[in-house]
């Protein structure tokens, strides 16, 4: 067997490491599963310990599983965005990991962006000052914990390469979902530190995704069962492997994921920043960066949805939701439905907007709903890819989806007229640990670039009906008005107006 590569994935919800071959096809995967942490509301941290040992744990069983014919090259990293910690000068952390999902800074995130918002700072780090980043939370750390002047404010990732190698290093591409990283020159941006009140010296030190660490800890190294010398790449963030991962490389193909939350992103060859704030720019890697936005409504909503409306106190059926959404024609019989539940991200960034099933009568069932939801979530997504259409100029012809949702046959359907573009679903549903090992044989010089391992696509599997994309488009026109209506007046109910 030829040369393997393991790539780490630092989930969310779990750390795996994944044994790829020199074609980036999957071989084999060993999971380990950590608790998010809720200590308090709008409190979502991690254990950054409890992360580390798990990522030490399933590289360890990886290792000890290896092909006796196989030889492993390297390992290489990808990781969760924005997650925060604090360190101190010895590298014992002084605060949980706060995970993007943690909006206890959202106040504090309002009252910077009033003082210091500007475009000339979003168009040197991409990012529009929000409480999804890590920038307001390193404020919200400094003015609520005693924390000494030698602190060090870093990712999980970084986190967990300094426990494996003794290096505290910052990927360009992880840094640039914190605000705090200018995208074009690859270094910490003054104005945004300022803002934080920190200097260069309170983060890692910088390098290229493509960056090649060649000495392990001893004691790590032995105990996982690796030459201390094994080559780790340090790798990017999950989002942009993602594309890479999936085939989503070229100017005029979106990657869509469908999770826990939603996102429609594109990979580009220059620095390109919406200027009004409602899209962001990261690196993706040397020379590439990914445009895109995140929905608050994914499939957390959809979930909630059916376990409320469907199957409230017994197991979720997913099959029989889409056999029910399947029976109802296009536009749910004209109930629409709002998936800012947990508030909006892009392109509206608005924490306080609410979610709607608008339409209601007594004609209406369940399967109605559940219809309205797949809808009403396609129509948040197609929001974030007009924008993108809007500041790029260059419609998407084709669309890679990923997540739970890709076993929903009516999802498929409806993504693809509504967007109007042919929807492909990848050979491979490890998008981001995929991703994540392409780079690492780049940077290992084993390949030229990403499309020598895209060469065998999957052909699309749908391709839109003009008639349904037209109507869907005016049904797209009235979810706007409604949702702009609805936000209006929940923020006049709330002002007293």
């Amino acid at each position: 067997m030829k040369g393997q590569l393991l790539a780490v994935d630092i989930g969310t919800s779990a750390a795996r490491a994944l044994l790829f071959d020199r074609k980036a096809n999957l071989i084999s995967q060993v999971r380990k599963p950590y608790p998010m942490l809720f200590p308090q509301p709008d409190w979502n941290e991690q254990d950054p310990d409890t992360i580390t040992n798990a990522v030490i744990e399933a590289l360890r069983e990886s290792v000890m599983a290896l092909p006796a014919d196989g030889h492993l090259e390297g390992v290489v990293f990808c990781s969760q965005f924005y997650s925060i910690l604090a360190l101190n000068k010895d590298g014992i952390p002084l605060s949980n990991s706060l995970t993007w999902g943690d909006t206890r800074s959202a106040d504090l995130a309002a009252s910077l962006r009033k003082r210091f918002a500007s475009n000339t700072l979003m168009a040197r780090t991409g990012c529009p000052l929000q409480p999804l980043y890590p920038m307001s939370k390193i404020r919200w750390l400094k003015e609520n914990l005693t924390l000494p002047d030698t602190v060090k404010f870093v990712s999980i990732k970084d986190y967990v390469l300094l426990r494996l190698t003794g290096q505290l290093l910052a990927d360009w591409s992880t840094a640039s979902a914190s605000g705090l990283l200018d995208i074009t020159r690859h270094e910490w941006d003054d104005e945004a530190l300022s803002i934080c009140q920190i200097t260069p010296d309170h983060l890692p030190e910088l390098a290229s995704p493509r960056h090649i660490i060649t000495q392990w800890l001893p004691d790590i190294s032995k105990y996982i069962g690796l030459p201390s010398h094994t080559p780790l790449i340090i790798g990017a963030g999950d989002a942009p492997l993602a594309n890479i991962g999936v085939g989503a490389i070229t100017p005029d193909t979106l990657a869509v994921n469908v999770g826990t939350s939603a996102a429609a992103r594109v990979l580009i060859s220059n620095p390109q920043i919406d200027a009004t704030g409602r899209l962001w720019t990261y690196v993706a890697d040397v020379d590439k960066w990914i445009m895109g936005g995140i929905i608050g409504g994914g499939g957390a909503v959809y979930d909630w949805l059916l376990s409320k409306l469907l199957f409230s106190g017994q197991q979720q059926d997913y099959e029989e939701a889409d056999r029910l959404s399947e029976s109802v024609a296009p536009g749910a019989d004209g109930l629409f439905f709002i998936p800012y539940f947990s508030g909006e991200q892009s392109p509206g960034w608005n924490p306080n907007a609410k979610g709607l099933i608008y339409g209601m009568t007594l004609q209406h069932e369940a399967r109605h709903s559940i219809r309205a939801a797949l809808e009403g979530i396609t129509f948040a997504l197609f929001r974030v890819a007009r924008t993108i259409e809007e500041v790029r100029h260059t419609p998407a012809k084709k669309i890679y989806v990923t997540g739970g949702l890709t076993t929903s046959r009516v999802w498929l359907q409806i993504i693809t007229h509504i967007f109007g573009a042919s929807v492909v679903i990848p050979q491979s549903s490890e998008s981001s640990a995929r991703g994540a090992a392409i780079l690492g044989w780049l940077a290992l010089g084993q390949a030229k670039d990403y499309a020598e391992f895209h060469a065998s696509e999957a052909e699309p599997v749908l391709s839109p009906d003009s008639e349904l994309h037209a109507y869907y488009q005016q049904k797209y026109e009235a979810f706007c008005a409604l949702n702009k209506r609805l936000q209006t007046f929940l923020t006049n109910e709330e002002t007293g107006q």
